[in-house]
């Protein structure tokens, strides 16, 4: 589930990336993507206050050995950070949920 939720994430930094700039980085660090837009729009800075960074440990770390452990309270923090980024990018690109 957090490697879908880092996903997620990834897939909407760089649609607000496209979206600007026509283009984005070749990469899976939401931390590189962040700064990347905050390059655009100071209001990304939001995003490191909520830890969304925190998520790149999620991309190879739920997948690839060693594992990394996460338990229910841990997910519950990255479902909210989540949903705090999705709602940062619908209001920047103009999506309504």
């Amino acid at each position: 589930m957090l490697f879908h939720a880092h996903q997620f994430v990834e897939k909407m930094l760089k649609a607000f990336l496209l979206e600007k700039v026509g283009k984005y980085p070749f990469t899976h660090s939401i931390s590189a993507l962040i700064m990347e837009c905050i390059r655009i729009d100071k209001d990304f800075e939001y995003l490191y206050e909520i830890t969304a960074d925190k998520l790149d440990k999620y991309y190879t770390g739920t997948r690839y050995p060693p594992m990394v452990r996460v338990n229910r309270k841990e997910a519950k923090e990255i479902v909210e950070i989540v949903k705090r980024v999705r709602d940062l990018l619908c209001k920047k690109i103009g999506v309504i949920l």
